[in-house]
């Protein structure tokens, strides 16, 4: 994000957002940041080549933990030594209300945020139509009856989606914004 006070525009803060479909969620009370490698090699998601990364800067509950690739890690911290990697899944976890399924779109992956009465699923999945996405909400909603949800589906392409969506909930928001992530982060951290 620039600085509005710097008329150089110098970043201010950068936060750099990872999207990975290998990523696991625990809840901030029981997440210890110095088992977070353990935690990926328990769940089958850990690599030694690769860096090791969490935090749970966008959510006071939940602590998401993935890895990254080393090189490309170490550059970016090089460049930007205060820079803040965050996982996309983590974007709407605490926003989403009860009986909403919220979609979004990510260059190929998911980020699924399942809300029965409070948050029951969060994923982030590689999905490549949209039979497979009503598949994985089928499978991860705590009920069949997927018209009892509000579906919001916010990213390119969202609008696309809306007409075979409509099938199956009663409510379809759409939210077609390209960079989705990075307007999000502009407002949480605002």
């Amino acid at each position: 994000m620039l600085d509005p006070g710097n008329p150089g525009n110098n970043f201010h803060k950068i936060f750099i957002g990872c999207p990975t479909d290998h990523v696991l969620l625990l809840p901030r009370s029981l997440f210890d940041p110095h088992r977070a490698e353990q935690y990926l090699v328990a769940a089958n998601m850990f690599s030694p080549e690769k860096t090791t990364l969490s935090n749970s800067i966008l959510s006071p509950r939940a602590v998401a933990v993935w890895q990254t690739d080393a090189g490309i890690t170490s550059h970016l911290l090089q460049l930007y030594p205060s820079a803040l990697f965050y996982h996309p899944l983590l974007l709407d976890l605490d926003a989403t209300p009860a009986h909403t399924i919220n979609v979004i779109l990510d260059s190929g992956l998911i980020h699924l945020v399942i809300c029965h009465h409070s948050l029951h699923a969060a994923e982030t999945l590689a999905a490549s139509n949209p039979e497979e996405l009503l598949y994985y909400i089928s499978r991860l909603a705590p009920t069949p009856d997927l018209a009892t949800y509000r579906l919001r589906i916010a990213g390119d392409g969202a609008s696309i989606l809306q007409p075979f969506f409509l099938r199956y909930f009663s409510q379809v928001d759409i939210h077609e914004e390209q960079q989705y992530n990075i307007q999000r982060i502009t407002r949480l951290c605002e």
